[in-house]
Formats: structure tokens, C-alpha cells, sequence
């Protein structure tokens, strides 16, 4: 069976991680190592609002930009959520740890008990890396007891907001509306939540929101994501034919809304879960409702952490590990939980949101 820090020394000792790269999220701190100056560049580009010199880390990542590395490892294919289809993730677990093979991209990762390692074509995969860094912060969060859920979050006229709905539902991008009204953003897509004396606390990662086309040229603030030439190209799309349009652009918080708008953390005032359909007719609505009877709608708030998950005890899961509603009561119970319902309106849903807030 494979070392797992037996491979992490040698891949370093070829490539030697000599560029740095220090982050600071709220009381996370991590440093990531990597021999591909390149790298760190992006790295730094995309975390830039949380670069910080770090002597002293919670969380270590090194980032090799090499081949594909050839391990021996005889993976096994991680299983994926319902309804998804086709090979993404393989894992093995090796002596010393996990091993983690990205099957489309051939990128793989080392994860022990202190070593977090990317291998293989970093920089055309940095999104890959990207999303491991946050999965350490995930990682970290989820050890002080707080409960992952599939929501995105933001700081509104001082209060903390939480929107969580199906894939698909509109979360991320209603956050964003919010934004343009002048909120501070938490997070897209990933949010933690932990009770504690009487009150919800709830932390976001850093990752930026990925919005589709029709997002972006709905929000003035937004629109200047798309270039011109591709602007003309999708005016002529049909509502029905953007929605469905698999193209992804990058929010970076501070070009699009300016600096200082960030807030990682807070307390939660409302969540608001999105059971609302894009082509229906009724009007957009708020209904107070009890999660304790509802676990419809707790299923589109809970998530499960995935194979990068790797507990302080060592001992990784050797599946998907099934998300427990039990897990979501203590935090939930303390939260003020709405049902959006009616026609997928965005405009709608942000007045009657603000005005609800009059009332918190």
C-alpha cells in the first residue's frame, strides 16, 4: 500500500513549493506552498481580499504544478449526488491517509493528518485548487461543530441572511440582488452555521459566485462581466434559452460592488428557502414556517461535506456519508425560517425582504 507522506516528500523534493501565498478568513488562517509562481499569482488574484502575511498557520496546502502522477493507487469511484451522472471523484484510502483522484481533470490530492497536497496541472485546473483550499476552511469549521448547509449568504441593513433553495433555485443570484441594494456579501453558495448562546452564527467561504449570462445582464452591476461582443451574441436569446445556457463567469466582489463588501460572518436574522418556479403565475410570497415540519424544505438546506472531508481523528468516511436532519435541529430551531413561494422575481422577493426586515 502506498505512503501517503512518503509520496507527499517526494513530489516536494523534485518540485520544490518555494512560492507563499498567506489567507486569513475570519480566525482561519492557512498558507499554501506551490513551485508554480504562476499560481500563487492567480491564487492571490482570486483570494485578494483575504491575502495576509501568515507565520503561523491553522491549515498548510501545498500545490505542485507537475504531470500526472503516476501512484499506483487503485481508486474507487466516490458516489456522486442523486440524479447526477458520470465519473468526477475516486478516492483510495493508503497508509497515512487519503488519496483523491479527480477522474476528468487527472488532478489528485493528498489529504493526512497535517498534509494537504494538490498534484498535476494546477494552473489549468486552478478552480480545482481553489476548491480545495476552501474545503480546508470547510474542513476546519465543520471540527468547532458547525453544520454545513447549501445556502449563500448576506449582512443586510445589519442583518445576517441565509437563502438556500434546489440546485438551480435563484440563491446565489437573489444574493447578489441584495448586493445591489447594498449588502454585504457571505457567501454563494456554501454556508456553516453554529448555535450558540441564544443566536445562529453563520460563516461563508470565500469563493466567489459563478453566475450564468442571463444573471449578469440582468444586474447593472453585473453586466460588465460579459464582454460586449458576447453581449450581442446572447441578446438575441430567448429568457427560456439563457436560463438553461451552460456558461459560468466569475463575480470578483470588489470590481463589481467596490471595496469593503465582505462579510464572512454573522449573526442569522432569517433564512429564506426558495420554493419558488420561474414560470408560474402566482405572486412572490413569504410564509413563517417550522423546519421541524417541513423537512422538504430542510432537504434543500443540508449538504453533505464530500470526499475531501477529512475529520481531526483521521478517520475519513469511506462513502458519502448521509446527511442526518438531526445534525440541522439544534442550529435551526433558533432561526426565523421563511418559505418563498409564487413566480421566481427576484425585485419582488427584495421588497418584500426589506420590508420584512423593518419588522426583525
Amino acid at each position: 500500500m502506498p505512503d501517503l507522506e512518503a509520496l507527499a516528500t517526494e513530489l516536494e523534493k523534485a518540485n520544490e513549493p518555494k512560492f507563499q501565498l498567506g489567507l486569513q478568513v475570519d480566525a482561519w488562517r492557512v498558507r499554501v506552498d506551490s513551485n508554480s509562481e504562476e499560481l500563487i499569482t492567480h491564487l492571490k488574484r482570486y483570494f485578494q481580499p483575504f491575502v495576509k502575511e501568515i507565520s503561523n498557520p491553522d491549515t498548510h496546502v501545498v500545490a505542485i504544478e507537475c504531470d500526472e502522477p503516476d501512484w499506483g493507487i487503485d481508486y474507487t469511484d466516490w458516489e456522486r449526488e442523486g440524479g447526477k451522472v458520470g465519473r468526477k471523484d475516486a478516492f483510495a484510502d493508503i497508509k497515512g491517509g487519503r488519496a483523491i483522484w479527480k477522474v476528468r481533470t487527472g488532478m489528485q490530492f493528498l489529504l493526512g493528518e497535517t498534509t494537504r497536497l494538490a498534484a498535476g496541472r494546477c494552473l489549468k485546473n486552478d478552480n480545482q485548487v481553489i476548491n480545495f483550499i476552501i474545503t480546508q476552511y470547510i474542513t476546519w469549521l465543520l471540527e468547532h461543530d458547525y453544520a454545513l448547509c447549501h445556502a449563500a449568504g448576506v449582512e443586510w441593513h445589519g442583518k445576517g441572511l441565509m437563502f438556500a433553495g434546489f440546485s438551480g433555485g435563484g440563491k446565489s443570484t437573489l444574493s447578489l440582488h441584495l448586493m445591489s441594494k447594498g449588502a454585504k456579501y457571505t457567501s454563494g453558495d456554501r454556508v456553516l452555521i453554529k448555535a450558540h448562546d441564544g443566536k445562529v452564527r453563520m460563516c461563508g467561504v470565500p469563493k466567489l459566485p459563478r453566475i450564468n449570462p442571463g444573471t449578469a445582464l440582468n444586474n447593472p452591476d453585473l453586466a460588465k462581466i460579459v464582454p460586449e461582443t458576447r453581449k450581442a451574441e446572447l441578446a438575441k436569446l430567448s429568457r427560456d434559452e439563457l436560463w438553461k445556457l451552460e456558461e459560468k463567469y466569475d463575480v470578483f466582489i470588489d470590481e463589481c460592488f467596490g471595496d469593503g463588501r465582505f462579510a464572512m460572518s454573522a449573526d442569522v436574522d432569517a433564512l429564506f428557502v426558495l420554493n419558488w418556479h420561474r414560470n408560474s403565475t402566482d405572486p412572490t410570497e413569504l410564509h413563517q414556517v417550522n423546519l421541524f415540519e417541513r423537512e422538504d424544505l430542510l432537504a434543500a438546506v443540508m449538504k453533505s461535506p464530500g470526499p475531501f472531508w477529512m475529520p481531526v481523528d483521521g478517520q475519513a468516511p469511506a462513502k458519502k456519508p448521509a446527511v442526518d436532519p438531526e445534525w440541522y435541529y439544534p442550529h435551526v430551531k433558533q432561526m426565523r425560517v421563511y418559505e418563498v413561494t409564487g413566480k421566481a422575481d427576484f425585485d419582488a422577493a427584495t421588497a418584500k425582504i426589506e420590508a420584512l426586515l423593518q419588522e426583525l
